[in-house]
C-alpha cells in the first residue's frame, strides 16, 4: 500500500491517491475486500458526511488499483496527541465529530469495527473525519449481530473478545477508549499489560 499527493491540474485540488498492487491483492486472496471496501465508499462518500472521508474515483493499470481520496492535511489523531496536550474542551470537540460520524454510518447501515485513533484524520480546518473502511460491514441493522472477531485489541469491545458476537455497540465502546486515550494519553504499548489485566477484570464484572 502507497500514499501518494496529487493535485488536480485544472483547479488545483489536492488529493490523496492510495494505490494497491494487484499482485499483493491476490497473493493475499484480498481481491474480495478490495472490492468491498470501494463499494463502501462510494456508500459512504454519497451521503456527503463532514466527518466521514470521501472518496473521488477510482482506477487502475495493469499492475494497480487507485483510490483519489480527500486529502486529509492534518494527519491522524495518534500522532497529533503525541505532540500536543490536548484540554477537556478539545477532546469534547473532537468527541463530538466522531460522535456525528458514527451516527451517519450506523444509519447508512454500515458497522466500522476498526475505530482507534489512527483512523481519525484532522481536515485542514480542524476537523475530524473517519477514515479506513477495510473491516467494516454494510447492509447491518441495529439489532443485528456479527460474531467475526476483527479490529484493533486495545479498542475491542468485551463481547468481541469472548465471541459472544456484537453489533454496532462495539463502535461505542471503541470510541469510549479512543476519548479516553485522548484525555489521559494511557493504553498505547506502554500500557498494553495494565490494560489486558483491566479488560479481564472489566470482562469478569459484566460476564
Amino acid at each position: 500500500l502507497q500514499v501518494f499527493l496529487a493535485e488536480h491540474k485544472n483547479t488545483e485540488v489536492l488529493y490523496a491517491i492510495k494505490a494497491l498492487k494487484k499482485e499483493h491483492v491476490l497473493e493475499k486472496g484480498n481481491l474480495d475486500s478490495v472490492f468491498h471496501e470501494k463499494e463502501i465508499l462510494q456508500t459512504v462518500s454519497s451521503s456527503n458526511h463532514p466527518f466521514l472521508v470521501s472518496l473521488h474515483g477510482t482506477f487502475q493499470t495493469e499492475s494497480h488499483l487507485f483510490y483519489v481520496m480527500e486529502y486529509l492535511p492534518g494527519g491522524d489523531m495518534f500522532d497529533f496527541i503525541r505532540s500536543v496536550e490536548l484540554e477537556e474542551p478539545d477532546v469534547m470537540f473532537y468527541t463530538a465529530c466522531v460522535v456525528l460520524g458514527l451516527e451517519a454510518l450506523h444509519q447508512l447501515g454500515i458497522v466500522h469495527r476498526d475505530l482507534k485513533l489512527e483512523n481519525l484524520l484532522l481536515d485542514r480546518d480542524g476537523y475530524l473525519k473517519i477514515v479506513d473502511f477495510g473491516l467494516s460491514k454494510d447492509r447491518f441493522g441495529y439489532s443485528d449481530r456479527t460474531n467475526t472477531v476483527c479490529g484493533t485489541r486495545t479498542y475491542m469491545a468485551p463481547e468481541i473478545y469472548l465471541k459472544l458476537g456484537y453489533g454496532m455497540s462495539a463502535d461505542w465502546w471503541a470510541l469510549g477508549i479512543t476519548v479516553y486515550i485522548m484525555l489521559l494519553y494511557e493504553l498505547h504499548m506502554r500500557d498494553v499489560v495494565q490494560y489486558r489485566a483491566c479488560t479481564k477484570l472489566i470482562l469478569q464484572q459484566i460476564y
